[in-house]
This record gives structure tokens, sequence and C-alpha cells, in this order.
């Protein structure tokens, strides 16, 4: 019984570390075509940010409550107005080489907040 215990135990330990291994995960992420970025705003620091896929961000500009209702809110015919902040960071994205890709939205708490993704080519 001590025989089959240890087994599964070492089992466990065996396969809890190839899931660990992430060198495949790593080599793959090199080998990728492009680079990623994204425009959001967060909310917590009202402010538009740029994030990049290597963990680096810029902030584009202040995003005061105002412009957040305005752009983020549930009126539709004030959504244009917001929309506007965001556009300086589609320029700012533009200007490094970066195309559009798609959009999607998060939820925080009663506002549904978009963001914008991009991606370049690597050189």
């Amino acid at each position: 019984m001590k025989k089959i215990i240890l087994f599964f135990a070492l089992l466990l330990v065996v396969s809890a570390s190839k899931a660990q291994d992430d060198k495949a995960v790593k080599e793959a992420i090199e080998k990728s075509k492009y680079k990623y970025a994204f425009v959001y705003v967060n909310i917590k620091t009202d402010t538009l940010f740029v994030f990049y896929d290597n963990g680096e961000y810029e902030p584009i500009c202040r995003m005061t409550f105002t412009n957040i209702n305005k752009g983020i809110g549930n009126s539709y015919n004030k959504i244009m107005e917001g929309f506007g902040r965001y556009v300086s960071g589609f320029k700012y994205l533009e200007a490094q080489g970066y195309d559009f890709v798609g959009t999607g939205n998060y939820l925080y708490g009663e506002f549904n907040v978009p963001y914008y993704m991009f991606r370049k080519k690597k050189e």
C-alpha cells in the first residue's frame, strides 16, 4: 500500500511539473509574426491608456467622469462625444505602424467599457 501511495504521489509531481512547463508557449510567442496593443480606459485612474503585449503601457489622456459618462454610458446619442478621446489613442498607434484588429468590452460596475485592439508586423 505504501508503494502505491508513493507511486501516485510521484505521478502527481511529474504531471504537475509538466503542466507548468511553459517553454513551448514562450517559443511560440517569440515566433509570432505580430506585436499587439490595445486602447482602453482605466476607470479607476480616469485615464485612457495604450497597453502593449510586452506589459508596458502609456497614458494618452485624462478621461474625466464627464467624458467617460458621455462615451461609455447608456445614452446612445452621447456616445460619439466620448469617442473622440479614443481617437487620440488610435492615431498614436497608427503613427507607430499598428493596424486595427477588433474591439471588445469589459464590465466595470454599471459601465460597459469598450477597448480597441491593434497589431503590427514584427520587423
